[in-house]
């Protein structure tokens, strides 16, 4: 095997490999699997659910986090997202309900601003909120399937009533 050069961070081949394929599936901000790496994902688990067993997706979506974001920058941005997204990642309460998860959502704002001198208030997190777009398994799904009726829920109830959902 070829030497690694020594400006790759890696000693060990198979480390590096693993390094590059995670840079390349998951998303920097986040952490999360990335759009590619996600349908991969969700394509070997409609294969399980074809032979037996259940399957649903979920979107979420932060409602009116733009003003914020703009006007505290992306450094505190992403830094919410992140967090919004570790909420997410080991939540194992799967009935939780969208009031309790829209509160998580309003506290890792708020921790991650109030860090900075400028913050002025709580006001604003008012009409922060979360919008979830639902898709269960049916038979014969596609990976794009599944995801365009959890788009098109959440597309949904988004501009029903104009207000946060699920």
């Amino acid at each position: 095997m070829a030497d690694i050069p020594s400006v790759f961070p890696y000693d060990n081949p198979e480390v590096a490999v693993w390094a590059v394929k995670n840079e390349l599936e998951m998303d920097s901000v986040t952490g999360l699997p990335n759009r590619q790496a996600g349908i991969e994902k969700l394509r070997r688990m409609l294969d399980r659910a074809k032979i037996g067993g259940d399957l649903s997706i979920l979107f979420l979506d932060l409602d009116r986090f733009k003003p914020i974001n703009n006007k505290y920058g992306h450094k505190y941005g992403d830094q919410i997202l992140k967090d919004c997204a570790d909420y997410y990642k080991d939540d194992s309460d799967q009935e939780a309900d969208r009031n309790n998860k829209e509160e998580r959502i309003r506290n890792a704002i708020q921790d991650t601003l109030s860090m900075r001198d400028d913050y002025e208030s709580h006001s604003e997190l008012a009409d922060v909120g979360v919008t979830l777009g639902i898709a269960y398994y049916e038979n014969e799904d596609t990976p794009e399937s599944i995801i365009d009726r959890a788009d098109i829920t959440q597309y949904n109830i988004k501009h029903r009533k104009h207000t946060n959902g699920y």
